[in-house]
């Protein structure tokens, strides 16, 4: 019975730390929509736990930013605070709910402006998390830190419409001479449980290996996504120690000009592939994952330069179900 009572008593505690941060993130978005209603902009900073205030200091909109209640590692939910980003006349303000809260599912969620809020999925697990949009930009959003680098070669990466149809929804690379390093401080260290997921509009189709994902040269092919041909994606992953390489194709055609969510899952000793939540292909392996601490976007090497639209590029250090990467598309499909 004592046991009973105390599962009772976390869930209602549970309930009532995930009923704080739906509050706490309309709260949060009612005073930023007062504060650009006074300077037609959004504050470039919030802090929880401090005041939100006007510029000059003359005039208060919150007496204190709400924190994420805790803990807050629980559920679908890494340990991370409340995190804001605001640009092109927009802001981004992301929390999480550990279970559903009647129509609002479980996971992370984020407002945006006009108090408009979107599902984004899971974040347990995450150590890297990058938007890849106007607004957050590179920042890594999993609390690692992992702040991508951008190398624009002679010309910018510019953002494009996102999947929703917002505004510098995106990153477009040219697929002449620009790409992202992202870094990862785990050091790549998965013990072969990790899992790649990311939102891409493929352009026109270039040329044979051009890399969206890749880690190591087109020789090693340590770790690799990249687009075989006008219709295909490939996979690869080198395993340290073995020199083997599992290479595996997708079943379904890469429509351009569409935007498409792709996963890959390895769960130990089988890499599978999803498309647009369909589960799409798997091969067993042995060995073990290549250690890196760093994965480039948009290119292969210092070549084989892509030109597709991306955004919600995460990486996480477990193996995602099928069902949580049925869960995780719903989210955040437009």
């Amino acid at each position: 019975m004592a046991t009973l009572a105390t599962v009772a008593v976390n869930g209602a505690r549970t309930r009532a730390r995930d009923a704080k941060r739906i509050s706490d993130m309309k709260q949060i978005s009612t005073a930023l929509e007062m504060y650009y209603a006074d300077y037609t902009a959004y504050p470039n900073i919030i802090t929880p736990g401090q005041p939100l205030v006007s510029a000059d200091g003359s005039k208060t909109y919150m007496a204190k930013v709400p924190n994420n209640p805790t803990p807050r590692a629980e559920g679908a939910c890494a340990d991370l605070e409340y995190q804001y980003s605001a640009g092109n006349d927009n802001y981004s303000l992301i929390g999480c709910l550990s279970k559903a809260v009647g129509d609002v599912p479980a996971g992370s969620r984020k407002m945006e402006k006009g108090g408009q809020a979107r599902d984004l999925g899971p974040t347990n697990g995450l150590v890297g998390w990058w938007m890849l949009d106007g607004v957050t930009g590179t920042k890594d959003l999993s609390g690692g830190g992992n702040n991508g680098a951008l190398t624009m070669g002679t010309s910018t990466i510019v953002t494009s419409t996102g999947r929703f149809g917002e505004a510098s929804g995106a990153y477009e690379f040219n697929g002449v001479n620009n790409y992202i390093d992202l870094f990862i401080n785990s050091t790549g260290n998965f013990n072969n449980y990790i899992t790649v997921s990311f939102w891409v509009k493929p352009g026109p189709y270039l040329s044979h290996y051009t890399g969206w994902l890749t880690y190591g040269t087109i020789a090693s092919k340590q770790l690799a996504i990249w687009r075989q041909d006008a219709t295909h994606l490939y996979h690869a992953i080198d395993l340290a120690g073995t020199g083997g390489q599992i290479n595996f194709i997708t079943l379904q055609n890469v429509l351009e000009n569409n935007w498409h969510h792709y996963v890959m899952v390895v769960t130990g000793s089988k890499a599978e592939s999803y498309l647009d939540e369909s589960y799409k292909s798997s091969l067993n392996f042995s060995g073990t994952i290549p250690t890196f601490n760093s994965l480039r976007l948009g290119a292969w090497g210092a070549a084989a330069f892509d030109n597709s639209v991306f955004s919600d590029l995460r990486i996480y250090n477990r193996a995602l179900s099928s069902t949580e990467v049925s869960a995780l598309y719903n989210a955040t499909k437009p």
